[in-house]
């Protein structure tokens, strides 16, 4: 297939959508793009001509995005009309359809949308970013973006609705394309998302603003942290790394950028030393480590997921960004700090490399195009039965084992929807079916069902409940001691600050030990009594 007309819709995620337009218009496509609501961080919007802007002016009515309602005067079949002509027109003015989050034209998914499509034996691709198929039991951005779990019973719900949803979408699609640790309810070989690459538009050399550490030591170091949402990107656990990084002695200067345009960002990672994108991901470079990379400034980045990984990724097309284990970021910086500018400069230099070897917007998009025209010599599918990752994205491994265990007390191992994946659905049901709190690993049972790496992390989790439990009672004490000393009218300020900081960490432990058990006594308690219905 040469120069196709492409039509790029309906919703833009982290720029990914206006990259890949401007990457296909660089392979000599003509390139539609519509996205039907404006991005909440302000990534640029692509003028979408005429039939662009019919589909926009309908959908965002029929789905009522943003606001867009119909007018009182306008009928039911009148609005019928109106979509028949927007999706046929589509249809006339297009070869090729690419749709994000799963979502068809009137978040359908069904055929009497893509009829237009079939009838003129037009491609359709649809493209998923990560929390729009991952499992919403692993899958905290799921509780974040969804807004629906608020019990067993909406969990059990939105799961089932995914898993429907991308079984529906490999009837529809001729390609699919997903992150390959996201694949839990895919049943059928999909394109692997990270090796087809992120769209990413590159500057020269040239243009890349003064290196990373190029003002050190005469000002403080500078690191960024941007979430989108403080809980899905640990920000919490990195605002302590960062504080007891400066009382070690460490001049920092902690910067952390919400709710601000795209815009804004980059010009804060061009002034940056070093970026930290979140603690609980599962892909080495994700939007705010690729935005990074850009500009060639480092990433630290952490999560469950690497070792994972590695069956799906070949080592030369690994990202360079720095990874590391949740639980280690602390000890992780301190390292790369402790290496000195000369070290923060080649890490940078080796992520804009990176992205402008493999990842630039023309790359990414032949290597699409090439998947289309031949997908039988495609080196990048992925079999859906090589799913075996249960830690998910944006929640710490607790929190994972948490929703697993509402998931099995409230609805068995049917409510994970993994019917086709016995050895994936063994490892989550075990997970639901453990008790963390046990003082050895060894003494539960159900480690047996699990990996090497799965084993690491359950382990690691047994033994830091355990030690936060001790913490807690040597804090508690220490409280107590404290709260003594004040009462026997103590006005010592050294006593007042330690009292503080012991109320503190002692209400940090006990939140961190607790957190679970609340959460599901509070779901079950929804319930009302209908435990393993």
């Amino acid at each position: 297939m040469t120069s196709p007309r492409v039509f790029i819709g309906l919703f833009e995620i982290a720029g990914y959508y206006s990259s890949l337009h401007l990457g296909l218009e660089a392979r000599g496509c003509r390139t539609t793009m519509v996205s039907l609501a404006s991005h909440r961080f302000s990534y640029a919007e692509k003028p979408c001509g005429w039939t662009g802007r019919l589909i926009q002016w309908h959908f965002r009515r029929a789905l009522q995005v943003s606001g867009h309602v119909w007018p009182q005067w306008m009928p039911p079949w009148l609005r019928r009309f109106t979509g028949w002509l927007a999706v046929w027109l589509a249809a006339l003015r297009h070869d090729v359809f690419f749709f994000s989050c799963g979502l068809s034209f009137a978040d359908g998914i069904v055929c009497r949308d893509m009829e237009p499509l079939r009838r003129l034996k037009r491609k359709v691709i649809f493209i998923f970013n990560g929390s729009d198929s991952r499992a919403p039991y692993c899958d905290r951005t799921g509780y974040f973006l969804e807004n629906r779990i608020t019990s067993a019973a909406a969990l059990k719900e939105l799961t089932r609705q995914k898993a429907a949803r991308l079984s529906r979408v490999h009837e529809l699609a001729d390609l699919v394309i997903d992150y390959p640790l996201s694949g839990h309810f895919h049943t059928r070989r999909f394109i692997n998302f990270i090796r087809l690459g992120i769209p990413t538009v590159v500057p020269s050399e040239d243009e890349l603003p003064p290196p990373p550490g190029s003002m050190y030591p005469a000002r403080p170091i500078h690191i960024l942290h941007c979430p989108s949402d403080t809980g899905i990107k640990g920000s919490t656990e990195i605002h302590r790394v960062i504080d007891h990084l400066k009382a070690q002695g460490w001049n920092i200067e902690f910067i952390e950028l919400r709710g601000v345009p795209n815009a804004t960002v980059m010009e804060c990672i061009k002034n940056s030393d070093l970026v930290i994108d979140q603690l609980y991901s599962d892909t080495p470079m994700a939007g705010l480590a690729r935005e990074a990379a850009q500009f060639a400034r480092p990433v630290i980045i952490a999560g469950y997921a690497w070792e994972e990984l590695r069956d799906h990724l070949p080592p030369e097309e690994w990202p360079p960004a720095i990874t590391c284990h949740p639980d280690r970021l602390e000890e992780c910086v301190r390292d790369f700090l402790q290496q000195g500018p000369a070290a923060w400069q080649e890490a940078g230099l080796r992520g804009y490399r990176f992205i402008k070897d493999r990842w630039s917007a023309a790359q990414c998009a032949g290597r699409l195009l090439d998947a289309l025209a031949r997908p039988d010599e495609c080196g990048i599918w992925v079999d859906p039965q090589s799913c075996r990752y249960v830690w998910g994205c944006g929640m710490h491994a607790l929190e994972t084992i948490e929703s697993a265990q509402v998931m099995m007390r409230t609805k068995g191992e049917a409510g994970f929807c993994l019917y086709a994946k016995p050895e994936l659905l063994a490892k989550t049901a075990a997970l639901g079916s453990m008790d963390l709190m046990e003082a050895q690993p060894a003494a539960i049972p159900e480690l047996s069902s699990f990996d090497a790496q799965t084993l690491s992390v359950v382990t690691s989790l047994v033994e830091r409940n355990a030690s936060l439990q001790v913490e807690n009672a040597t804090m508690t004490a220490r409280l107590a001691s404290l709260e003594a000393q004040a009462a026997a009218g103590a006005k010592i300020e050294s006593v007042e600050a330690e009292l503080a900081e012991a109320k503190a960490k002692l209400e940090n432990f006990r939140a961190m030990i607790k957190r679970r058990d609340e959460r599901i006594e509070k779901l079950e308690k929804k319930l009302g009594g209908k435990k393993g219905s």
